[in-house]
């Protein structure tokens, strides 16, 4: 079971500035991916990606994260449309060791069905040990699609 690929979300949220979320499953000593839980970095700072693509992702979590705290008027279908091209950018560069699902904000955005990365936002519990960190104790995490 654990030579499966390594599933990693990507989605915004309203509180952490986060875009991805390795899956919790692989929380564990020794484990092919143990230096995403264990670091401080950012996972897109230790994923072997390009710069371009690390910088991409950062941007759409900026500007995600701008029209919350400064109140900036961005178009969340279009942001959506960026994102899902952005997961499956990365899906590409990480190739099969990995599977990138997209969680989309806005709940009328056009499924691709053809498209692996493109996922309804289901709850999750995984998250990245920078953000486990981060929230204080007995907070539960932000979910995908919560809107908080």
């Amino acid at each position: 079971m654990r030579d499966q690929p390594v599933k990693i979300r990507f989605f915004t949220d309203d509180a952490s500035g986060i875009a991805l979320w390795p899956d919790s499953f692989w929380d564990f000593p020794g484990s092919k991916v143990e230096y995403l839980f264990v670091s401080e970095g950012q996972v897109e700072d230790l994923l072997p990606i390009s710069t371009a693509l690390r910088d991409g992702i950062r941007a759409w979590v900026d500007e995600y994260t701008a029209s919350i705290n400064e109140r900036v008027r961005f178009d969340p279908h279009e942001h959506d449309r960026r994102g899902h091209r952005l997961s499956q950018k990365l899906q590409g560069e990480l190739g099969d060791g990995f599977k990138i699902e997209y969680g989309p904000r806005a709940g009328d955005l056009p499924r691709e069905a053809d498209s692996p990365a493109f996922v309804t936002p289901a709850a999750s519990s995984s998250v990245p040990s920078a953000a486990r960190r981060a929230r204080p104790e007995g907070e539960s995490p932000v979910q995908p699609g919560s809107g908080c």
